[in-house]
This record gives structure tokens, C-alpha cells and sequence, in this order.
């Protein structure tokens, strides 16, 4: 089995972003939410709520929301970015969990 690990920091588009963790759901702009990326403030947070799957699933969305915001801005319309962004991240999980061996670590010299 493999899991995803979410890590302190994480670099998207060669900033480094603050990954926090909530205890539970919050709100963010009137709506509750299990996940928030932030372009400006070069965070995201993840709930720690519900399974290990489900938290990743949430990190990897907010992964993809930091991806669309640094190479595909206003591509799409915000709705149309969350519903891409909902299926993608599902999708991502669903391969790399289904498939470990296409990730492989390798040393740098």
C-alpha cells in the first residue's frame, strides 16, 4: 500500500509553501472547508479530519489549485477551476495509489 505524504513545505513553481495542518474543518470566504491554497501567503492547509486517503486527496487538490495558479491563470472560470481541480486530484490519488511503481526515488549527486 502506498500513502502520500504531506509534508511541512512544499514547492510549487519555485516558491515554497507552508503546508499547515487543521484539526477540522474551517471557514475560508463564508464556507466551510477541509482545505485552503493561498497564492499570496504561500500556504495551504489541510484538515486532519478523516482518513489518511481522504487527507491527501485534499493535499493534492490544493497541490493542483497552487499548479492552475502559477501556470494556467484565468484559464477557466473559478467554478470550472474547482470542478477540473476536484476530478484531477481525485485522479492523481486514484493512479499514484494504484500504481506506486511509476514513483521511484532517486538520489541526487
Amino acid at each position: 500500500m502506498i500513502q502520500i505524504h504531506i509534508p511541512d513545505t512544499v514547492k510549487i513553481a519555485g516558491c515554497v509553501y507552508t503546508v499547515e495542518r487543521e484539526e477540522r474543518s474551517f471557514v475560508n470566504g463564508g464556507s466551510v472547508v477541509d482545505g485552503t491554497h493561498s497564492f499570496f501567503e504561500q500556504k495551504i492547509k489541510v484538515v486532519r479530519e478523516g482518513t489518511e486517503d481522504y487527507q491527501s486527496v485534499v493535499f493534492l487538490h490544493e497541490l493542483m489549485h497552487g499548479i492552475f495558479e502559477n501556470y494556467c491563470p484565468n484559464i477557466v472560470s473559478a467554478a470550472d477551476e474547482e470542478k477540473l481541480v476536484e476530478q484531477i486530484s481525485k485522479g492523481l490519488f486514484q493512479v499514484i495509489t494504484d500504481n506506486p511503481e511509476i514513483i521511484k526515488e532517486v538520489k541526487r549527486r
